[in-house]
């Protein structure tokens, strides 16, 4: 049986000396050259080529499922952030270009205590200036609750639901709808389903859906009493 020996390494050149101490002959070059098949340890310890030595494996020559993970290969965690649908402005902040809009907008009261609004008209948004009072809001939809007082304006997107938690009443408010495209609905319309008259004034809203005129209303009590739970309303607003 033939045996081998290794008896240098050149780091720096990547040249083997390989010693058969059969022949008492002696090889120079890359182990890769050797006359003899190589062995992948001698003696039970493995040895690597010069160039291997320090370094080192490429990405490929990992072993499979130890691959490291770099911060570049991470994928970005992306939180669901969802905008308010509502905006709040202080007195102070508030433009005198609104405070001239909101002079010929429509009153409505509260009284103190609580009340439910939801804000699900066919408009973009319903913009409010509080004339009077002071009042808490509470979001449904979890967002932090926030205080108005006299002054402040506060731009409701349609879709938002919230309570009304009156500290100082009376609390006066004007307010004013606005379209999709940011322009003032200025002749807000209601009419009767029942007999197609205007009736934005004074009305009843049965089933969150149908608008009862006054009149229609009354007849109704007087018979059927098909809508006895409709909310009274002045101006699109309930009336208290």
């Amino acid at each position: 049986m033939r045996e081998r020996a290794l008896d240098d390494v050149d780091a720096h050149h990547g040249l083997a000396v390989v010693t058969d101490p059969v022949n008492s002959t002696r090889h120079s070059g890359h182990l890769d050259n050797c006359p003899w098949p190589r062995r992948d340890d001698f003696f039970g310890v493995r040895f690597f080529r010069a160039h291997e030595f320090m370094s080192r494996p490429g990405h490929s020559e990992r072993p499979p499922g130890r691959v490291g993970v770099r911060r570049s290969l991470k994928k970005p965690r992306i939180k669901n952030i969802t905008a308010p649908l509502y905006q709040h402005v202080l007195a102070d902040s508030v433009a005198p270009r609104i405070k001239t809009l909101a002079a010929d907008w429509q009153v409505w009261e509260f009284a103190e205590g609580t009340t439910d609004i939801e804000y699900d008209g066919e408009y973009g948004s319903e913009r409010v200036w509080i004339v009077s009072g002071r009042a808490t809001i509470e979001p449904e939809d979890g967002s932090p609750s926030f205080n108005v007082g006299p002054g402040d304006v506060v731009y409701f997107l349609s879709g938002f639901q919230c309570t009304w938690r009156v500290h100082e009443a009376p609390l006066v408010q004007r307010y004013g709808f606005f379209g999709f495209d940011g322009k003032e609905i200025k002749d807000a319309e209601v009419t009767c389903d029942v007999c197609g008259c205007d009736c934005a004034e004074e009305s009843y809203l049965y089933d969150d859906e149908m608008d009862i005129c006054p009149r229609c209303f009354k007849l109704d009590a007087e018979s059927a009493q098909q809508y006895e739970d409709a909310t009274h309303q002045r101006w699109g607003k309930p009336v208290e």
